[in-house]
């Protein structure tokens, strides 16, 4: 009706949507009335009509991706919906209008249709859903819980068989979960449902298959399959099975009559004591060891099975063993009949020793015990051991560690089929293992015996795992668990606000802020817890970082002088805070730094002063002060160190805070056993310093670098400028050079043709050039005459 209401009343604005209702009364569970409605649909949506049936899953696939092609054109997506598709008659290997699987046929047979001898007619509709859907096309499919799929599903890249893509549809609070009308039963036969009604539940496949003969894989896909909507499984982790509604029961055992009740009952009697006559070994279905009680009527038959020590040793926990020698004894004391008062308390007697001893086997669960049984393969024994743990929140705690080893077994190479996958009983023990820890607050109350942080942080990691494993669905039920437990620290609630961007659940985030909004209302602890949890859900969801700093803040602006020493660590959180907020407030948290540091410099100073009697220091301080100066005064000291390392302060900074533990009295600085309290305070101002230095050294040397890598890039600009220049003056060389060459030849050749005219044009030209240079030199040599050859002498 969900998906119904969904399709045909409210459907998405931008989605076109093809729909597809698989339903035996309608005769719409085959695969033939899916591919008829469907290419129907898509005649429509596409415009053409007479569009073939796709013959297989391919060109199924890429009439999807033509059709959600053609509405993306027109800006909108395409959606496919196929509500019941476990209704599919494929999958439970009938036919359209088959009746009961044939009783004596063998598991040959199992993928015919049970009833006819005949195979399915055309497959299933599941395996033509697409694995990856084209772009602009989503597929949405609703069906119950199963064990396995059809035979001709794809083994592998199926999103239905990867846990991440399912959701679960819890129920809703106020509806009833019984269907109108019943469902029919008709095709699972009369043996399988006489033997449910009669026994009240509590029977799997496989017990059904011995008590009559059929095969298991048979009756495993009939529960599965459309006729399974008869069934409920009354406990999802050991798969057993009841029928799904009171009137069917009244139903079947009204067609059974008295005989056939009876001929079950002994049927069912007879069976279990096979299993109590071998001594309650391993592998012991649940029925005989925790249900047998319905079909025994005396007095002393019940109380010879009540009070049977090896079968209450093989139960599921001694918490389950408990619960039921309380209801015996209940009834054993308020019965009215015949019993006499001795023969009550021949009862009594031995039922409250056997209270006793199961009480005494109530021991801490080693751990890592738990995850050995179920790698083993032993998943009950596994929950057993776990429901022996002390008390609720231990239980809850093993039984997380459970539903973590069933997620590693479902990733195994034989377990990744969705048949043979474990995720759905990791998801009923996350389920068991979250009434729990429900239960311990319910018994408890607030705040209740104390609880090891320890508790908070495996379930956070079993939920971590989870998420890891089976996707986020499977974790959130474990998150919330410890984010709604009151007894939860702040260092449990900061772990899990890191888990909110991996788990992705929007409640879970309205649930801390509600939290936090609690807590900074609070006391001093409280405010400390309230502006940490601020911080780690900015950081979580970025979009609350401005809210969360405008939080942080005012809770700080609300202390006073009056608030004492427990407002130190408020302010030394929250400066811790605001550092690490997405937008990052420096100058803030350096104002309540200083504001912190105050208050508790004046009382060091006070305290080490030698002339202040210590009766009159601590006269000068409130209550709460001098309980803090006992007890808390080492953590609010390395809070405060922290918040100066994470507030990147000067040097300065970190010599007031260790100045503050060195000028501490030698009283406060260690503990009743003499053990140094002030460690971790003096290891963050080392580690700081160090850091500081670190920080420091690296700035100076990342300057020195920069100094280098200028001047080196100075140098090889002044370098290249240099052989440019070289080059330059190089080739006008070379062209000078060229010149000149050029005119000796000419000067050759001209010499060459005119012979001892030539050698006379050089002397000449020399003769000119002499007489150039002759006025450098101070000679004044004739014109037109060389200035090496001797002037004749006049003539006389």
């Amino acid at each position: 009706m969900l998906l119904a209401d969904y399709v045909c009343r409210r459907p998405p604005a931008d989605a076109d949507i093809l729909s597809f209702f698989v339903s035996a009364a309608r005769g719409t569970n085959t695969r033939a009335a899916f591919e008829k409605e469907i290419v129907d649909q898509i005649d429509d949506c596409l415009g053409r009509p007479g569009v073939p049936v796709p013959g297989n899953a391919r060109e199924w696939k890429a009439l999807f991706a033509e059709a959600a092609e053609k509405r993306a054109c027109h800006g909108r997506k395409l959606l496919l919906v196929v509500d019941g598709l476990d209704d599919d008659v494929a999958w439970s290997g009938l036919t359209a209008g088959s009746g009961a699987p044939e009783s004596g046929a063998d598991a040959t047979t199992f993928g015919r249709a049970a009833g006819t001898g005949q195979r399915p007619a055309h497959g299933s509709i599941a395996a033509l859903l697409p694995s990856r859907p084209p772009p602009d096309m989503c597929v949405i499919v609703s069906l119950r819980r199963w064990v396995r799929f059809s035979d001709d599903f794809p083994p592998v890249r199926q999103p239905l068989r990867q846990y991440r893509h399912l959701r679960t549809l819890v129920p809703v609070a106020g509806v009833p979960l019984m269907q109108q009308p019943p469902p029919d039963v008709t095709a699972l036969g009369e043996p399988v449902t006489g033997l449910l009604a009669v026994a009240g539940g509590g029977l799997r496949t496989t017990d059904l298959a011995e008590l009559t003969g059929l095969p298991a894989e048979r009756l495993d896909r009939l529960a599965q399959g459309p006729v399974g909507r008869a069934l409920v499984t009354d406990d999802p982790v050991s798969r057993t099975y009841a029928l799904a509604d009171p009137r069917l029961v009244r139903a079947v055992r009204e067609d059974l009559g008295k005989a056939g009740v009876l001929r079950h009952n002994h049927e069912l009697l007879a069976w279990s004591r096979r299993w109590r006559a071998a001594g309650w070994p391993d592998g012991t279905p649940p029925y005989p060891l925790a249900h047998q009680l319905r079909l025994l009527a005396g007095t002393a038959e019940r109380a010879a099975y009540v009070l049977d020590m090896p079968r209450l040793a093989r139960t599921a926990g001694p918490d389950a063993a408990l619960a039921q020698l309380e209801a015996f004894e209940a009834e054993i004391s308020g019965t009215t009949d015949a019993t006499s008062g001795d023969e009550r308390l021949a009862v009594l007697v031995p039922l409250c020793a056997a209270r006793s001893l199961l009480r005494q086997d109530t021991h801490e669960v080693p751990d890592g015990a738990v995850s050995l049984f179920v790698r083993l393969g032993d998943t009950e024994r596994a929950r057993g051991l776990a429901r022996s743990a002390p008390t609720a929140v231990a239980r809850a705690v093993h039984l997380a560690d459970v539903a973590a080893e069933l997620a590693y077994a479902g990733q195994s190479p034989t377990g990744r089929t969705y048949g043979e996958q474990t995720g759905l009983d990791a998801a009923a023990v996350v389920r068991e293992a979250v009434e729990w820890l429900a239960r311990d607050r319910a018994d408890q109350g607030f705040p209740g015996t104390f609880r090891a942080p320890r508790s908070h942080a495996r379930l956070l990691g079993a939920a971590r795992t989870l998420a890891t494993l089976n996707g986020s669905d499977a974790a959130r039920p474990l998150l919330r668990a410890v984010l709604q437990d009151p007894a939860a620290g702040t260092e449990a609630l900061i772990e899990a606000a890191g888990m909110l961007d991996s788990v992705g659940d929007p409640d879970a985030v309205a649930v801390l802020r509600a939290r936090a909004e609690m807590l900074g209302a609070g006391g001093m602890r409280a405010r400390a817890a309230a502006v940490g949890l601020w911080g780690a859900l900015a950081r979580a969801a970025p979009s609350l970082g401005p809210y969360a700093g405008d939080c942080i803040e005012a809770v700080c602006e609300e202390l006073g002088d009056a608030d004492g020493l427990g407002a130190v660590d408020v302010l030394a959180t929250a400066a811790s805070a605001l550092t690490a907020l997405p937008a990052k407030r420096p100058r803030q948290a350096a104002e309540l730094i200083r504001k912190a540091l105050d208050p508790m410099r004046r009382v060091i100073e006070a305290l080490k002063d030698p002339d202040s009697p210590p009766d009159s220091v601590s006269d000068s301080l409130s209550e709460e002060d001098r309980a803090h100066l006992r007890r808390e005064l080492a953590g609010t000291l390395a809070r405060l160190a922290e918040a100066v390392a994470d507030a990147g302060a000067m040097r300065t900074d970190l010599d007031d805070i260790g100045r503050l533990v060195e000028d501490l009295p030698e009283g406060l600085r260690t503990g009743l056993l003499g053990d140094p309290l002030l460690e971790r305070a003096q290891w963050v101002v080392e580690v700081a310093r160090d850091d500081k230095a670190r920080r420091d050294s690296e700035a100076v040397a990342a300057a020195d670098e920069k100094r280098r890598t200028e001047r080196r890039s100075k140098d090889a600009e002044r370098g290249a400028r240099e052989e440019e220049r070289k080059a330059r003056n190089g080739r006008e060389r070379d062209a000078l050079g060229a010149t000149r060459t050029g005119r000796t030849d000419d000067t050759g050749r001209a010499d060459d043709a005119d012979g001892a005219g030539g050698t006379r044009r050089r002397a000449e030209a020399a003769c000119d050039q002499a007489q150039t240079r002759a006025p450098a030199l101070g000679h004044t040599p004739e014109v037109g005459r060389p200035a090496f050859l001797p002037r004749r002498p006049a003539p006389r």
